[in-house]
């Protein structure tokens, strides 16, 4: 976004007063262009807006010739428009979908001014979302009618309830300034801004920023190219907009010496890629084919409560796969569960589209089996993520790093009844969703499938042997474990203090709460750890751990042994 590529503030359709100065501002409103006028005022406790978070978008007003002129020197003109009425629609579907839960985690930043975002949910509050233009708040914005993008008479359909406003300022440092200047003067506690050509951000690096700003003074979100696609303070900092080599390199990185020199604490979010060249848009493009809808855990518990009030509905099932730096693997994967699973359709009228369980489907009188898929990843340090994104799959960063934050992120995130925790290196059996219903419907309410390894030793058919067995020593993760999401819940999730061992905490709890059951179809898991470490070696290191875990051994002395013992370690 920005590296190379005495006042009174009313709310709503009017003219603001400004310190003598007049801005035009207007509330966008379907079918209307910009909509009629009103007033709301905003005070600093929230009312009104019901929140104390803005967040700041920048677009450019739509003249040929004058947006993404790098790619139009590739495109033309007339394509790059297309693609930048894409980015825009993107932008805003995301801007609207934010919306941060729950409680805050206080973050230990130690003796780093920079931090890895490592914040819980926080409950606070919807962002209001303030759209800058670059010229003028436009009456009409050209309409993009393929792809599912937001259409309507004038095209502003959009910005719906958005606020519109128009850029102030010379050079774009002040331009940022004055935006962030004038919603913290209206009484906003956290500001974020973005800007309108970063396909790879979602609603979920949204949410992590206002996460972020409640334990820490600054966020930024590190752009591929030296700048940054997003940045947000809690009070403005005017000296970060100031002496910037706008569109180099070194913006990012000026940034953050300011902070540090101003003794500010920032936390860092995942690094992603502005489109802004040919090469980009070819990396990028596939991302705009069919805008991903925003992760708004809010609105999917709200479907989720209205499916329950359906009578003989199939439940949904929320498949979370946890992820960290497997790139290679991840693809074959997703296309190998995509077959198991049936054809995934797009969401109708913002509600999961029933998708079905192909070979369970014969089982079950051809009812299809509705699922959604949410990818987590942890950090992942390699390709995971774009492998993801090209693949269709919605696909999230957790705030906190480890397989029991990430599992727990998501099932925050999905609108399941139940829930389904599925490795990136194991396979369902066929009709795995069918037979979990099935399972659900006697009563059941947690169980996993038996194990078996892509290995076809007799060895390892001995150890997967031993899976069909429902007793503790038995249990892992790798057997997938699917979930009633109101057990999850009110188990408070995995234990994220638990770095090895979480699987097996979890199977312990839940068979003290109600029914579990081990149903007889096998998984198929990755032998790639045992063929890296010896098949009776690594399986003598497991049992070691397992028992220093029931003998009371704290989890760093557990997670020093993996390390040190296994080859590849997961940590």
């Amino acid at each position: 976004m920005y590296g190379r590529g005495g006042q009174q503030l009313r709310r709503g359709n009017h003219v603001m007063d400004d310190g003598g100065s007049s801005l035009r501002e207007r509330k966008a409103t379907p079918n209307s262009g910009a909509g009629t006028p009103r007033t709301h005022e905003k005070t600093p406790n929230g009312s009104g807006g019901n929140t104390q978070n803005a967040l700041i978008v920048f677009v450019k007003n739509a003249d040929p010739g004058r947006v993404k002129t790098r790619l139009a020197a590739d495109l033309g003109d007339a394509r790059t428009m297309e693609v930048y009425m894409r980015l825009v629609a993107h932008t805003m579907q995301q801007a609207m979908g934010a919306r941060p839960e729950t409680n805050i985690a206080e973050t230990n930043i130690a003796e780093t001014d920079v931090a890895v975002a490592d914040v819980a949910v926080a409950d606070i509050g919807v962002a209001d979302v303030f759209v800058y233009f670059s010229r003028e708040i436009p009456d009409a914005w050209p309409d993009v009618t393929r792809d599912g993008l937001p259409v309507s008479e004038s095209g502003m359909e959009v910005f719906r309830g958005a606020n519109l406003r128009v850029q102030k300022g010379g050079d774009l440092g002040q331009r940022m300034k004055q935006a962030f200047q004038e919603v913290f003067s209206g009484g906003y506690d956290r500001a974020v801004i973005i800007g309108s050509d970063c396909p790879e951000l979602d609603a979920s690096h949204l949410e992590q920023a206002f996460r972020a700003l409640a334990t820490h003074d600054t966020v930024a979100g590190p752009a591929s190219d030296g700048g940054y696609y997003l940045l947000g303070m809690r009070t403005l900092h005017p000296e970060v907009f100031d002496n910037k080599a706008w569109s180099t390199d070194t913006v990012l990185h000026s940034t953050l010496q300011d902070f540090k020199r101003a003794g500010l604490n920032t936390c860092l979010l995942p690094e992603l890629r502005d489109m802004d060249d040919q090469e980009d848009y070819r990396q990028l493009k596939h991302l705009l084919a069919h805008p991903a809808p925003p992760g708004n855990s809010r609105r999917l518990r709200e479907q989720a409560a209205e499916r329950k009030t359906e009578k003989d509905v199939t439940p949904l099932i929320s498949i979370i796969i946890p992820v960290y730096n497997e790139e290679e693997g991840l693809g074959p994967f997703l296309r190998e569960l995509g077959k198991l699973l049936g054809p995934h359709p797009p969401e109708k009228n913002g509600a999961p589209d029933t998708a079905p369980d192909t070979p369970a489907g014969k089982e079950r009188n051809q009812e299809p089996v509705p699922y959604e898929i949410i990818i987590v990843d942890g950090g992942s340090t390699d390709r995971t993520v774009a492998v993801a994104n090209e693949s269709g799959v919605r696909c999230v960063l957790s705030p906190r790093k480890g397989r029991a934050a990430q599992m727990n992120y998501g099932a925050g995130l999905v609108s399941g009844e139940i829930l389904y925790f599925l490795h990136a290196d194991t396979i369902p059996p066929s009709g795995a969703l069918s037979k979990i219903i099935a399972a659900t419907e006697t009563g059941v309410r947690s169980g996993c499938f038996r194990l078996s390894f892509d290995e076809p030793s007799r060895l390892m058919r001995f150890y997967a042997w031993f899976t069909r067995f429902d007793l503790l020593p038995f249990r892992y993760g790798d057997q997938s474990l699917f979930v009633s999401a109101d057990l999850f819940h009110r188990l408070g999730g995995y234990r994220e203090d638990h770095v090895v061992m979480e699987d097996n905490d979890f199977f312990r709890r839940i068979r003290k709460q109600g029914s579990f059951v081990v149903l007889k179809d096998h998984v198929v898991t990755s032998a790639r750890k045992y063929r890296e470490n010896g098949f009776v070696r690594l399986q003598l290191i497991f049992t070691l751990i397992f028992m220093m875990y029931y003998l009371g051994f704290r989890q760093e002395t557990l997670v020093s042994v993996y390390r040190r013992m296994i080859v590849q370690p997961k940590l």
